[in-house]
């Protein structure tokens, strides 16, 4: 239900409203996009004399609420369920003043053939929702139709304070709470990549709008001050996108045959013939997906590449990251972009002795840039990495590191999830992923103890001992 009155749009709860208290909107967390809007959708199912703990959400119930295209919602979903495992947030102990981690929810699960979410709430969340002081009220379609995860969280930020107006920020504390990447301790990136995308979607499509002001200390950006306003261009804008979407919804079924790419069809497609959304500038709004693979190919190739890429390997980022490893294997690549799309179109295994020689009219990649030489690689490798002579007791060093970082790749470190990509045989360097963050590790094997080592702070991040 709404009800206007001086001016502002007060929301009540209601059907398709959801509610978030104080704490959780100040906690430090890190979710996909829709693993946000499966939290906002259940949000919105928890009534304040609620004693239930157990929960159901039928996808198509909420489906017409998004503007966007759809076709996709069923595996973007069934994705996020399975990405929740060992998810939780942070809130501050205010006696202690340190951080406990809880979990969002005991139990999730997602049923295929009915398109149904059953999960069950934690009790402590639970417990801050029942007991909730300060809280917000806002309608699901404005954070569930942002494309951005940093947009959503900034929503909540300043809908908190709608009512005063303003809120200020400490930048370092605001990017740990929204768990950005160590890149984004550079302010340019951090006003490009979340600032930016921030103000023009939650600007646009929402209730509410804002400005921000840099508060500097010897012209460094420290803070940002939030200038917050009631915003009915915003409610106008998804309105008209509303009478838009009532078409595309009844055309879902046809959209996704007439935009379905068989294998076949694939097979004919060069990369620079694959089109670009004509409904999304690339440059000025990128996506989470997107900054993730620049951030992975340590920003080699633009939005666009990026972009055709996620089409060829249909969103799934973990054939990314595959083809990726096996690009780093390669002696020389001139054009990273199409060398990935041939990968993935092609179902590489195994490392290509020759990638994309033909350069006429072509800029070169300065990836791998570099001529082949001859070598016994399989020789050459152990020697780089010293295991050409076996210790007495007949150990492979090899073997015990690559098993080692399979199990952590298994289990993470710390909770956060691991991946692992080639070993560098020149430096001892392994490149790797910490909850989606690319980062190097150096590695060191002494008296079959091996050692993990963040190459940046030189930190010891794990280590075992080989029975």
């Amino acid at each position: 239900m709404v009800n206007f009155s001086g001016g502002k749009v007060m929301i009540k709860k209601g059907k398709f409203v959801s509610v978030r208290p104080d704490s959780l909107i100040e906690a430090r967390y890190d979710l996909t996009p829709k693993q946000n809007d499966i939290l906002d959708i259940v949000l919105s199912k928890i009534e304040e004399a609620d004693e239930k703990y157990r929960y159901e959400i039928y996808i198509d119930d909420f489906k017409k609420i998004y503007k966007k295209n759809v076709s996709n919602i069923y595996r973007d979903f069934k994705k996020a369920v399975k990405e929740f495992e060992g998810k939780g947030f942070y809130l501050i102990d205010n006696i202690n003043k340190k951080e406990i981690f809880f979990v969002w929810f005991a139990s999730i699960l997602y049923e295929d053939n009915i398109g149904k979410i059953t999960l069950e709430v934690g009790h402590t969340l639970k417990g801050l929702l029942l007991k909730m002081k300060k809280r917000i009220y806002y309608k699901l379609e404005y954070p569930l139709n942002f494309n951005s995860m940093y947009s959503k969280r900034i929503y909540y930020y300043l809908k908190s304070f709608e009512d005063t107006g303003w809120r200020i920020d400490n930048l370092d504390t605001l990017r740990k709470k929204l768990y950005c990447p160590k890149s984004y301790n550079k302010y340019t990136d951090f006003k490009r990549f979340v600032l930016k995308p921030a103000y023009k979607e939650i600007n646009d499509y929402s209730d509410i709008s804002f400005g921000y002001e840099e508060i500097k200390e010897k012209r460094k950006v420290v803070a940002i001050k939030f200038l917050i306003q009631s915003n009915s261009k915003g409610i106008n804008e998804i309105q008209e996108q509303e009478v838009i979407c009532k078409d595309n919804i009844q055309e879902v079924e046809k959209e996704e045959n007439e935009n379905t790419i068989t294998v076949d069809e694939i097979e004919d497609i060069k990369p620079e013939e694959i089109p670009e959304d004509p409904k999304e500038n690339l440059e000025d709004n990128e996506n989470d997906e997107i900054i993730f693979l620049k951030n992975l190919f340590d920003n080699k190739l633009e939005n666009s590449d990026c972009a055709k890429i996620l089409a060829v390997a249909k969103g799934d980022l973990d054939k990314i990251k595959e083809a990726y490893n096996l690009a780093l294997q390669q002696p020389k690549i001139n054009n990273l972009c199409g060398w990935l799309i041939d990968c993935l179109k092609k179902n590489y295994s195994i490392p290509v002795a020759v990638t994309n020689t033909t350069t006429v009219n072509k800029p070169v990649d300065s990836f791998n840039d570099f001529e082949q030489r001859e070598y016994d690689f399989d020789d050459l490798e152990k020697k780089l990495l010293g295991w050409d002579t076996e210790d007495e007791n007949n150990i492979d060093p090899k073997k015990m590191l690559i098993n080692f970082l399979d199990e952590l790749k298994e289990s993470g470190i710390d909770g956060e999830k691991f991946y692992y990509y080639p070993i560098n045989p020149d430096t001892n360097e392994i490149h790797v992923t910490l909850n989606g963050t690319l980062m190097a590790f150096k590695y060191k094997i002494d008296d079959n103890i091996i050692t993990l080592i963040n190459s940046s702070t030189n930190k010891i991040i794990s280590n075992k001992k080989n029975k």
